[in-house]
């Protein structure tokens, strides 16, 4: 989650967070939602597929990183702004 904060603070300077949780699972699924200029398009299958891609000068780990670390990671992107949505459930003892 704390790629996500950063990268929306870095990109769009603003960002918030919500956290819902699963009554029945316990399953955890966080929401960073920003309202900056978003992704342009032409660059989500980069930012979401190619390892190390940036349309900035940093490493362009981000959302690889977070894949890594979550169990289903979704990407919502617009002119309105961006969403990453984090679920974890495996972390928990949980399963799919």
């Amino acid at each position: 989650m704390t790629e996500a904060v950063t990268n929306a603070l870095k990109h769009a300077g603003s960002c918030q967070v919500e956290m819902w949780q699963e009554s029945a699972t316990g399953a955890i699924l966080f929401l960073v939602i920003d309202q900056g200029k978003g992704i342009q398009l032409k660059h989500l299958p980069q930012v979401a597929l190619v390892r190390g891609f940036s349309t900035r000068s940093s490493l362009g780990m981000g959302f690889h990183v977070m894949s890594q670390y979550t169990d289903k990671l979704f990407l919502k992107s617009d002119r309105a702004g961006t969403v990453v949505g984090l679920y974890f459930y495996k972390t928990l003892g949980l399963t799919s």
